[in-house]
């Protein structure tokens, strides 16, 4: 593998910081993610095992895997600078849409997920901290940003693409989780397989904030104590680049494989409307395919590229 491009002042290459990540950090790393994606591959094939707990067992996992990923790279203090923010930003914004039915619309939780800080599952505020984690990633490797620290107009596009990245997940999940696992209930339904359009809208808006406000923190963030001015806290090779979007594009599995076993089943949404199992899962693939796995793409493109120079 050819050696990135040392100029760290120039954040159109990957960083090389002298420091090589530990072998157990590497090994932890990747047992996580096996482990997150097996269970996901399981949890999905097999319908009969209790959604939520398994939900809520994925999405720990999940959320592990983005701390070990995140930790040996990032700061301690980016990292809670991130994870402060989200969870702060996630559940004011669902706490109100809850009440009042902005941003997202009129929805509640049941107790699929668990116990709730005040009307939101406290499970939800680690599921947007963890998958958001990697759609930040995946967005830094869609625009070149290779650099720890954002720079000029990085410092809005990156926050950007992101949104989009995770607006993208919960197109390829929401009426699942909602309309036929019932772990929340859209009250007045919706014309999106019983979601209503609106949500998205909600949904970009609250992941754009918490991003651009860790935009915005990373801008004015010197580089950590290393030579490089990139400030990663270790050498980032090409598969620690790689992980996450693997990861990220392990997340849209639940479709596609739902898809390939196929229903008989139809399911009620909040407002009565009954929808076909099998249709939705199906739609799904292909806002899947054509969005989250088409970013993945896009985003291991550049990797690779980035590392041939």
């Amino acid at each position: 593998m050819a050696k990135p491009n040392q100029a760290a002042a120039v954040s159109d290459t990957p960083s090389s910081s002298p420091r090589p990540k530990p072998a157990s950090l590497v090994v932890i790393t990747w047992v996580l993610g096996v482990a997150y994606v097996v269970g996901l591959v399981v949890a999905t094939t097999n319908p009969s095992l209790a959604p939520g707990v398994m939900s809520i067992a994925l999405n720990i996992v999940l959320v592990t895997t983005a701390l070990v990923h995140g930790l040996s790279h990032y700061r301690l203090g980016d990292l809670a600078v991130y994870y402060v923010a989200v969870l702060i930003v996630a559940n004011v914004m669902e706490n109100t849409s809850i009440i009042t039915g902005f941003p997202f619309g009129h929805y509640y939780y049941t107790s699929e997920l668990g116990p709730k800080l005040f009307n939101v599952p406290i499970m939800i505020g680690i599921i947007y901290a963890a998958a958001g984690y990697f759609a930040w990633v995946v967005a830094m490797s869609i625009t070149r940003v290779w650099s720890r620290q954002l720079r000029g107009g990085e410092t809005w596009i990156v926050p950007l693409v992101a949104a989009f990245c995770m607006a993208a997940w919960d197109l390829s999940m929401d009426p699942i989780k909602s309309t036929i696992q019932s772990e929340w209930v859209w009250e007045d339904g919706g014309n999106y397989f019983g979601v209503p359009i609106q949500n998205w809208f909600g949904w970009f808006l609250t992941v754009w904030i918490f991003f651009q406000i860790f935009g915005l923190w990373m801008s004015r963030r010197g580089a950590a104590g290393t030579p490089d001015s990139d400030g990663w806290t270790y050498r980032a090779g090409k598969s620690d680049w790689l992980f996450p979007i693997l990861i990220y594009f392990a997340m849209g599995l639940q479709a596609p494989l739902g898809a390939l076993l196929g229903s008989t089943e139809q399911v009620t949404d909040g407002a009565g409307q009954v929808w076909s199992v099998a249709v939705i899962k199906d739609s799904l693939t292909l806002v899947t395919i054509f969005t989250m796995w088409a970013y993945s793409v896009f985003a291991v493109i550049n990797v690779v590229r980035s590392y041939r120079r």
